[in-house]
Protein backbone atom coordinates (compact mmCIF):
# COMPACT_ATOMS: atom_id res chain seq x y z
CA UNK A 1 0.00 0.00 0.00
CA UNK A 2 2.88 2.01 1.18
CA UNK A 3 4.38 1.66 -2.47
CA UNK A 4 0.92 2.25 -4.44
CA UNK A 5 1.19 5.69 -2.88
CA UNK A 6 4.70 6.81 -3.41
CA UNK A 7 4.21 5.89 -7.05
CA UNK A 8 1.66 8.11 -7.02
CA UNK A 9 3.60 10.83 -5.88
CA UNK A 10 6.69 10.24 -8.09
CA UNK A 11 5.48 12.27 -10.83
CA UNK A 12 6.23 15.41 -8.65
CA UNK A 13 7.46 16.75 -5.11
CA UNK A 14 5.26 18.51 -2.92
CA UNK A 15 5.58 22.76 -3.00
CA UNK A 16 3.31 23.45 -0.02
CA UNK A 17 0.36 21.59 2.22
CA UNK A 18 -2.92 23.74 3.64
CA UNK A 19 -3.38 23.30 7.64
CA UNK A 20 -6.07 23.60 9.16
CA UNK A 21 -6.33 24.81 12.81
CA UNK A 22 -9.96 25.38 14.17
CA UNK A 23 -11.54 27.84 12.08
CA UNK A 24 -8.00 29.20 10.86
CA UNK A 25 -6.14 27.39 7.83
CA UNK A 26 -2.66 28.10 6.76
CA UNK A 27 0.07 27.58 3.75
CA UNK A 28 2.68 25.91 4.69
CA UNK A 29 5.63 26.43 1.74
CA UNK A 30 8.98 24.66 1.49
CA UNK A 31 11.91 26.00 -0.07
CA UNK A 32 15.35 24.14 -1.44
CA UNK A 33 16.77 23.48 1.71
CA UNK A 34 13.43 21.86 3.50
CA UNK A 35 13.91 18.90 0.53
CA UNK A 36 15.90 15.37 1.44
CA UNK A 37 18.05 14.03 -1.16
CA UNK A 38 15.18 12.30 -2.91
CA UNK A 39 13.49 15.29 -2.88
CA UNK A 40 10.99 14.47 -0.06
CA UNK A 41 9.50 16.70 2.91
CA UNK A 42 10.51 15.29 6.37
CA UNK A 43 7.14 15.16 8.79
CA UNK A 44 9.73 16.86 11.54
CA UNK A 45 9.93 19.72 9.08
CA UNK A 46 6.09 20.37 8.41
CA UNK A 47 5.81 20.18 12.12
CA UNK A 48 8.26 23.27 12.73
CA UNK A 49 6.61 25.00 10.11
CA UNK A 50 3.11 24.48 11.07
CA UNK A 51 4.05 25.11 14.78
CA UNK A 52 5.63 28.38 13.96
CA UNK A 53 2.42 29.52 11.63
CA UNK A 54 -0.01 28.20 14.45
CA UNK A 55 2.01 29.68 17.49
CA UNK A 56 1.80 26.62 19.16
CA UNK A 57 4.72 24.49 20.47
CA UNK A 58 5.59 21.37 18.87
CA UNK A 59 5.32 19.14 21.77
CA UNK A 60 1.90 19.86 21.84
CA UNK A 61 1.05 19.71 17.93
CA UNK A 62 -0.22 16.62 16.41
CA UNK A 63 -0.69 16.73 12.85
CA UNK A 64 -3.34 14.18 11.05
CA UNK A 65 -4.34 13.51 6.97
CA UNK A 66 -7.91 14.62 6.70
CA UNK A 67 -8.58 11.85 4.39
CA UNK A 68 -7.15 8.69 5.70
CA UNK A 69 -7.22 10.08 9.60
CA UNK A 70 -3.76 9.06 9.94
CA UNK A 71 -1.04 10.81 12.26
CA UNK A 72 1.67 12.10 11.46
CA UNK A 73 3.64 10.41 14.52
CA UNK A 74 6.97 9.42 12.84
CA UNK A 75 9.11 12.83 12.77
CA UNK A 76 11.91 10.91 10.59
CA UNK A 77 9.72 9.67 7.94
CA UNK A 78 8.82 11.40 4.59
CA UNK A 79 5.18 13.33 4.26
CA UNK A 80 5.00 11.05 0.71
CA UNK A 81 5.13 7.82 3.40
CA UNK A 82 1.84 8.73 4.71
CA UNK A 83 0.08 9.53 1.49
CA UNK A 84 0.17 13.35 1.59
CA UNK A 85 0.62 15.03 -1.26
CA UNK A 86 0.53 18.41 -2.91
CA UNK A 87 -3.05 18.74 -2.63
CA UNK A 88 -3.54 16.73 0.22
CA UNK A 89 -4.87 18.85 3.62
CA UNK A 90 -3.72 18.51 7.30
CA UNK A 91 -5.51 18.76 10.20
CA UNK A 92 -3.91 20.49 13.42
CA UNK A 93 -4.56 19.56 16.70
CA UNK A 94 -3.37 20.79 20.14
CA UNK A 95 -2.62 18.14 22.83
CA UNK A 96 -2.96 18.62 26.50
CA UNK A 97 0.38 19.32 28.11
CA UNK A 98 1.07 17.00 30.55
CA UNK A 99 1.12 17.82 33.94
CA UNK A 100 4.41 18.96 35.95
CA UNK A 101 5.59 16.73 38.87
CA UNK A 102 6.13 19.33 41.76
CA UNK A 103 9.52 18.06 43.79
CA UNK A 104 8.72 18.45 47.07
CA UNK A 105 10.58 21.03 48.76
CA UNK A 106 12.03 20.78 52.18
CA UNK A 107 10.38 22.25 55.54
CA UNK A 108 11.86 25.68 56.20
CA UNK A 109 12.55 24.33 59.73
CA UNK A 110 14.53 21.64 58.26
CA UNK A 111 16.72 23.09 56.22
CA UNK A 112 17.49 26.13 59.17
CA UNK A 113 18.66 23.33 61.17
CA UNK A 114 20.57 21.56 58.55
CA UNK A 115 22.18 24.79 57.63
CA UNK A 116 23.41 25.03 61.52
CA UNK A 117 24.51 21.82 61.55
CA UNK A 118 26.89 22.30 58.73
CA UNK A 119 28.14 25.36 60.80
CA UNK A 120 28.51 23.06 63.73
CA UNK A 121 30.14 20.82 61.66
CA UNK A 122 32.41 22.66 59.70
CA UNK A 123 33.55 25.68 62.10
CA UNK A 124 32.70 25.18 65.54
CA UNK A 125 35.59 23.14 66.98
CA UNK A 126 37.78 26.32 64.98
CA UNK A 127 35.52 28.85 66.55
CA UNK A 128 36.21 27.65 69.98
CA UNK A 129 39.86 27.08 69.42
CA UNK A 130 40.15 30.21 67.84
CA UNK A 131 38.07 32.22 70.65
CA UNK A 132 39.76 30.57 73.72
CA UNK A 133 43.44 30.11 72.35
CA UNK A 134 44.30 32.65 69.53
CA UNK A 135 47.11 32.02 67.14
CA UNK A 136 50.20 33.62 68.76
CA UNK A 137 51.44 34.96 65.10
CA UNK A 138 49.86 37.99 63.51
CA UNK A 139 49.51 36.42 59.83
CA UNK A 140 48.15 32.89 61.18
CA UNK A 141 45.35 35.01 63.52
CA UNK A 142 44.34 37.04 60.43
CA UNK A 143 44.25 34.10 57.46
CA UNK A 144 42.22 32.11 60.70
CA UNK A 145 39.55 35.21 61.09
CA UNK A 146 39.49 35.52 57.53
CA UNK A 147 38.22 32.07 56.99
CA UNK A 148 35.64 32.22 59.60
CA UNK A 149 33.88 35.41 58.77
CA UNK A 150 33.68 34.56 55.19
CA UNK A 151 32.10 30.94 56.29
CA UNK A 152 29.59 32.76 58.78
CA UNK A 153 28.28 35.09 56.07
CA UNK A 154 28.19 32.85 53.66
CA UNK A 155 25.87 30.58 55.80
CA UNK A 156 23.97 33.75 57.18
CA UNK A 157 23.30 34.53 53.31
CA UNK A 158 21.85 30.58 53.06
CA UNK A 159 19.65 31.65 55.99
CA UNK A 160 18.36 34.46 54.41
CA UNK A 161 17.43 32.64 51.30
CA UNK A 162 14.94 30.15 52.93
CA UNK A 163 11.52 30.15 51.95
CA UNK A 164 9.29 31.07 54.85
CA UNK A 165 5.34 30.88 55.14
CA UNK A 166 4.50 31.41 58.63
CA UNK A 167 5.53 32.84 61.78
CA UNK A 168 7.10 29.88 63.55
CA UNK A 169 9.75 29.34 60.47
CA UNK A 170 10.59 33.20 60.57
CA UNK A 171 11.40 33.40 63.86
CA UNK A 172 13.32 30.26 63.56
CA UNK A 173 15.42 31.73 60.79
CA UNK A 174 15.67 34.98 62.79
CA UNK A 175 16.93 33.01 65.85
CA UNK A 176 19.53 31.09 63.64
CA UNK A 177 20.76 33.93 62.38
CA UNK A 178 21.59 35.48 65.89
CA UNK A 179 23.69 32.96 66.51
CA UNK A 180 25.92 33.11 63.57
CA UNK A 181 25.84 36.68 64.05
CA UNK A 182 27.40 36.32 67.91
CA UNK A 183 29.92 33.85 66.60
CA UNK A 184 31.12 36.82 64.14
CA UNK A 185 31.15 39.15 67.07
CA UNK A 186 33.13 37.02 69.06
CA UNK A 187 35.70 36.17 65.96
CA UNK A 188 35.90 39.52 65.62
CA UNK A 189 36.32 40.38 69.34
CA UNK A 190 39.03 37.90 69.47
CA UNK A 191 41.15 39.84 67.22
CA UNK A 192 41.14 42.91 67.84
CA UNK A 193 41.76 42.46 71.81
CA UNK A 194 44.83 40.06 70.41
CA UNK A 195 45.82 43.15 68.55
CA UNK A 196 45.30 45.46 71.50
CA UNK A 197 47.01 43.56 73.51
CA UNK A 198 50.38 42.99 71.28
CA UNK A 199 50.61 46.88 70.93
CA UNK A 200 50.76 47.40 73.96
CA UNK A 201 53.44 44.71 74.87
CA UNK A 202 54.99 46.14 72.43
CA UNK A 203 54.75 50.08 73.18
CA UNK A 204 55.64 48.85 76.79
CA UNK A 205 58.87 47.16 75.75
CA UNK A 206 59.94 50.26 73.65
CA UNK A 207 59.35 52.52 76.63
CA UNK A 208 61.55 50.32 78.85
CA UNK A 209 64.48 50.26 75.64
CA UNK A 210 64.29 54.36 75.83
CA UNK A 211 64.04 54.41 79.57
CA UNK A 212 67.17 52.07 79.56
CA UNK A 213 69.18 54.47 77.15
CA UNK A 214 68.52 57.65 78.71
CA UNK A 215 69.26 56.45 81.96
CA UNK A 216 72.97 55.42 80.38
CA UNK A 217 73.04 58.72 78.67
CA UNK A 218 72.35 60.89 80.98
CA UNK A 219 74.33 59.70 83.60
CA UNK A 220 77.81 61.08 82.70
CA UNK A 221 75.99 63.56 81.06
CA UNK A 222 74.38 65.41 84.36
CA UNK A 223 77.32 65.05 86.34
CA UNK A 224 79.28 66.82 83.77
CA UNK A 225 76.91 69.75 83.43
CA UNK A 226 76.46 70.12 87.08
CA UNK A 227 80.22 70.24 86.96
CA UNK A 228 80.61 72.90 84.26
CA UNK A 229 77.78 74.67 85.91
CA UNK A 230 79.30 74.69 89.48
CA UNK A 231 82.64 76.24 87.45
CA UNK A 232 81.06 78.61 85.60
CA UNK A 233 79.43 79.90 88.86
CA UNK A 234 82.77 79.89 90.77
CA UNK A 235 84.41 81.94 87.97
CA UNK A 236 81.19 84.95 87.97
CA UNK A 237 82.05 85.14 91.53
CA UNK A 238 85.22 85.21 91.24
CA UNK A 239 84.73 87.91 89.06
CA UNK A 240 82.49 90.30 90.96
CA UNK A 241 84.61 89.83 93.47
CA UNK A 242 87.77 91.00 91.77
CA UNK A 243 85.85 93.80 90.29
CA UNK A 244 84.24 95.20 93.74
CA UNK A 245 87.88 94.87 95.55
CA UNK A 246 89.66 96.82 92.85
CA UNK A 247 86.81 99.68 93.29
CA UNK A 248 87.30 99.41 96.97
CA UNK A 249 91.47 99.47 96.15
CA UNK A 250 90.67 102.60 94.13
CA UNK A 251 89.10 104.19 97.29
CA UNK A 252 91.16 103.06 100.06
CA UNK A 253 94.43 102.32 98.39
CA UNK A 254 95.59 99.89 100.54
CA UNK A 255 96.97 97.11 98.65
CA UNK A 256 96.75 94.54 101.64
CA UNK A 257 93.13 94.38 101.15
CA UNK A 258 93.11 92.69 98.24
CA UNK A 259 94.20 89.34 99.12
CA UNK A 260 91.77 89.13 101.84
CA UNK A 261 88.63 88.73 99.89
CA UNK A 262 90.26 86.10 97.97
CA UNK A 263 89.76 83.67 100.64
CA UNK A 264 86.44 84.52 101.68
CA UNK A 265 84.72 84.21 98.17
CA UNK A 266 87.16 80.24 98.58
CA UNK A 267 85.22 79.58 101.80
CA UNK A 268 81.96 81.30 101.03
CA UNK A 269 80.48 79.88 97.72
CA UNK A 270 76.99 79.80 99.08
CA UNK A 271 77.02 83.90 98.74
CA UNK A 272 77.36 83.59 94.70
CA UNK A 273 73.23 83.87 94.38
CA UNK A 274 73.50 87.85 95.84
CA UNK A 275 74.90 89.24 92.95
CA UNK A 276 73.07 87.42 90.30
CA UNK A 277 69.89 88.75 92.27
CA UNK A 278 70.99 92.43 92.61
CA UNK A 279 71.90 91.84 88.54
CA UNK A 280 68.58 90.75 88.04
CA UNK A 281 67.04 93.01 90.48
CA UNK A 282 68.56 95.96 88.28
CA UNK A 283 67.77 94.33 84.60
CA UNK A 284 63.86 94.23 86.05
CA UNK A 285 64.31 98.24 87.23
CA UNK A 286 65.52 99.05 84.03
CA UNK A 287 62.77 97.04 81.85
CA UNK A 288 60.33 99.00 84.48
CA UNK A 289 61.61 102.40 83.79
CA UNK A 290 61.79 101.89 79.79
CA UNK A 291 57.96 100.67 80.15
CA UNK A 292 57.25 103.84 82.14
CA UNK A 293 59.28 105.98 79.94
CA UNK A 294 57.57 104.23 76.77
CA UNK A 295 53.97 104.66 78.33
CA UNK A 296 54.77 108.53 78.95
CA UNK A 297 56.06 108.54 75.33
CA UNK A 298 53.41 107.58 74.22
CA UNK A 299 51.36 109.58 76.20
CA UNK A 300 53.02 112.99 75.03
CA UNK A 301 52.49 111.43 71.23
CA UNK A 302 48.78 111.35 72.41
CA UNK A 303 48.83 115.18 74.15
CA UNK A 304 50.21 116.27 70.97
CA UNK A 305 47.96 114.60 68.65
CA UNK A 306 44.90 115.90 70.73
CA UNK A 307 46.39 119.35 70.78
CA UNK A 308 47.18 119.91 67.44
CA UNK A 309 43.42 118.83 66.86
CA UNK A 310 42.41 121.77 69.15
CA UNK A 311 44.82 124.15 67.50
CA UNK A 312 43.07 123.53 64.06
CA UNK A 313 39.61 123.41 65.64
CA UNK A 314 40.21 127.16 67.48
CA UNK A 315 41.83 128.25 64.01
CA UNK A 316 38.71 127.33 62.32
CA UNK A 317 36.68 128.96 65.42
CA UNK A 318 38.66 131.99 65.07
CA UNK A 319 38.10 132.53 61.48
CA UNK A 320 34.89 132.60 61.54
CA UNK A 321 34.82 134.88 64.68
CA UNK A 322 36.36 136.88 62.15
CA UNK A 323 34.34 136.24 58.91
CA UNK A 324 31.35 137.31 61.92
CA UNK A 325 33.09 140.66 62.81
CA UNK A 326 33.57 141.78 59.30
CA UNK A 327 30.42 141.30 58.61
CA UNK A 328 29.07 143.23 62.01
CA UNK A 329 31.61 146.27 61.28
CA UNK A 330 30.20 146.58 57.59
CA UNK A 331 26.83 147.36 58.93
CA UNK A 332 28.16 149.42 61.91
CA UNK A 333 29.86 151.46 59.63
CA UNK A 334 26.70 152.08 57.14
CA UNK A 335 24.67 152.84 60.46
CA UNK A 336 27.45 155.37 61.97
CA UNK A 337 27.62 156.75 58.50
CA UNK A 338 23.46 157.19 58.31
CA UNK A 339 23.83 158.54 61.70
CA UNK A 340 26.28 161.47 61.08
CA UNK A 341 24.55 162.11 57.91
CA UNK A 342 21.25 163.06 59.89
CA UNK A 343 23.43 164.92 62.83
CA UNK A 344 25.07 167.00 60.04
CA UNK A 345 21.80 168.01 58.70
CA UNK A 346 20.33 168.43 62.00
CA UNK A 347 23.48 170.79 63.19
CA UNK A 348 22.42 172.69 59.54
CA UNK A 349 19.53 173.45 60.97
CA UNK A 350 20.24 174.90 64.69
CA UNK A 351 21.29 178.49 63.39
CA UNK A 352 17.78 178.96 61.96
CA UNK A 353 16.44 177.60 65.35
CA UNK A 354 18.83 179.33 67.45
CA UNK A 355 17.41 182.76 65.72
CA UNK A 356 13.84 181.96 66.69
CA UNK A 357 14.84 180.65 70.07
CA UNK A 358 17.13 184.10 70.53
CA UNK A 359 14.04 186.57 68.97
CA UNK A 360 11.72 184.22 71.60
CA UNK A 361 13.84 184.73 74.55
CA UNK A 362 14.01 188.68 74.04
CA UNK A 363 10.59 188.92 73.50
CA UNK A 364 10.32 187.43 76.97
CA UNK A 365 12.95 189.50 78.58
CA UNK A 366 11.20 192.96 77.62
CA UNK A 367 7.95 191.25 79.05
CA UNK A 368 9.43 190.91 82.25
CA UNK A 369 11.31 194.08 82.54
CA UNK A 370 7.68 196.04 82.24
CA UNK A 371 6.68 193.65 85.17
CA UNK A 372 9.71 193.58 87.76
CA UNK A 373 9.26 197.58 89.24
CA UNK A 374 5.45 196.35 90.42
CA UNK A 375 6.75 193.61 91.40
CA UNK A 376 9.37 195.18 94.03
CA UNK A 377 6.73 198.04 95.41
CA UNK A 378 4.50 195.40 97.04
CA UNK A 379 7.26 193.33 98.43
CA UNK A 380 8.42 195.41 101.32
CA UNK A 381 4.83 195.55 102.25
CA UNK A 382 4.34 191.76 102.53
CA UNK A 383 7.71 189.72 103.90
CA UNK A 384 10.92 191.60 105.54
CA UNK A 385 12.96 189.71 102.96
CA UNK A 386 12.74 191.53 99.76
CA UNK A 387 15.51 188.96 97.45
CA UNK A 388 13.75 185.46 98.10
CA UNK A 389 9.98 186.43 97.20
CA UNK A 390 11.31 188.44 93.77
CA UNK A 391 13.39 185.50 92.66
CA UNK A 392 10.40 182.74 93.09
CA UNK A 393 7.90 184.83 91.31
CA UNK A 394 10.57 185.67 88.55
CA UNK A 395 11.61 182.18 88.31
CA UNK A 396 8.15 180.56 87.62
CA UNK A 397 7.46 182.84 84.27
CA UNK A 398 10.44 182.78 82.91
CA UNK A 399 10.87 178.49 83.23
CA UNK A 400 7.57 178.46 81.90
CA UNK A 401 8.49 180.74 78.78
CA UNK A 402 11.34 179.25 78.17
CA UNK A 403 10.04 175.60 78.31
CA UNK A 404 7.67 176.21 75.78
CA UNK A 405 10.26 177.99 73.39
CA UNK A 406 12.69 174.58 74.00
CA UNK A 407 9.76 172.14 73.45
CA UNK A 408 8.63 174.36 69.91
CA UNK A 409 12.58 173.91 68.79
CA UNK A 410 12.77 170.50 69.31
CA UNK A 411 9.47 169.87 67.44
CA UNK A 412 10.61 172.41 64.86
CA UNK A 413 13.97 170.64 64.17
CA UNK A 414 12.27 166.74 64.22
CA UNK A 415 9.95 167.94 61.42
CA UNK A 416 12.62 169.79 59.74
CA UNK A 417 15.02 166.38 59.51
CA UNK A 418 12.28 164.80 58.27
CA UNK A 419 11.09 166.51 55.55
CA UNK A 420 14.54 166.49 54.51
CA UNK A 421 14.95 162.79 55.03
CA UNK A 422 11.71 162.23 53.00
CA UNK A 423 13.26 164.66 50.26
CA UNK A 424 16.35 162.67 49.73
CA UNK A 425 14.33 159.13 49.60
CA UNK A 426 12.09 160.60 46.60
Amino acid sequence: MGNLFSNLWKSGKIEYVRVQYENQTSKITFSGNDYTKDKHVLVKTLQQRAAHALNIPVEELVLSVQNSHRKLTDASKSLESYGVGPKTEIVATRAQAAPKIKIPTPAAKDEISKILQEVESELGGRIKEFITNPPKDAEERDNEHRILSEVILAKTIALDNVQISNDDERLARKKAIASLQKYHHEVDKTLNDMKVAQHAEEAEKSRHEVLDDVSKKEEPETTEAAVAETEAKIEETEETKQTEETEETKQTEEPKEVEQPEEVEQTEEPKDSEPVKESTEAVVAETKAKEVETAQATEEVKIEESTEAKVAETDAQIKETEAKVAETNEETTEAKEAETEARIEETAEEPEVAKETAEETAEVTKEETKEEPKEVSAEPTESTEPTEPTETKEESPVEQKSEEPAKSKKNRSRTRTKNKKGKKKN
